[in-house]
């Protein structure tokens, strides 16, 4: 087991969250502007939106599944939010090779991130690297290519920056989120999404008073 994939082992019983079942927190802002400007975050919805939402996110969590089904929803119901995804994987080391993987996809062909990262999440059982290799084949990425950019340098480091970046903001939970300078660890539904989105509209909070 490499390095990498020890430290993260170590979290994993911890970083888990029910959906619904989260906690607001404030994140230090140069945390969180970091976190808004992760290089290999991944973008869903509006590029230019004016709702900026960070999702911390781990293939093998199984909240993340219905997590991922609330964004796609929201993205598609309002075309002014922008989601990251930030490959946080913390649950071992299938998570770990099908955030290599991903990762990969998303340099190679960014195009085609959103529909293989759509397969990878409805995929039933535990999704590693050889279940991420799978989704990436109708991207017609050529397998040792994504191979090669998946065990790259490069993708080591995206990888220990997003496990640096998560811990230093506490995101014990996974998925987690960061609005503006507010850290929300675990899911808290479409309905509370949408809330935060006309919030931050509102009057630049998370929640108006």
């Amino acid at each position: 087991m490499t390095r990498l994939a020890r430290a993260l082992v170590c979290v994993a019983a911890l970083i888990a969250a029910p959906v619904q079942a989260q906690e607001v927190v404030r994140a230090p802002s140069e945390l969180a502007n970091a976190a808004m400007r992760f290089p290999r975050a991944m973008t869903m919805g509006n590029p230019q939106g004016d709702v900026t939402i960070v999702k911390f996110f781990d293939y093998n969590c199984p909240y993340c599944r219905q997590a991922d089904a609330d964004v796609r929803k929201l993205v598609a119901a309002d075309k002014g939010v922008k989601v990251q995804l930030v490959q946080y994987a913390v649950l071992g080391p299938s998570s770990i090779e099908a955030a290599r993987v991903a990762l990969a996809v998303a340099r190679l062909k960014p195009e085609a991130f959103p529909a293989f990262h759509e397969r990878l999440f409805t995929r039933k059982g535990r999704i590693d690297g050889a279940a991420a290799l799978a989704a990436a084949a109708p991207t017609g990425l050529d397998r040792s290519a994504v191979v090669k950019e998946a065990d790259s340098p490069e993708t080591t480091a995206a990888l220990k920056d997003a496990a640096r970046l998560g811990s230093s903001l506490g995101l014990n939970a996974t998925p987690s989120y960061i609005v503006l300078t507010d850290a929300i660890l675990g899911h808290p539904g479409l309905e509370k999404l949408k809330a935060i989105t006309a919030a931050v509209r509102r009057c630049e909070k998370t929640t108006c008073p």
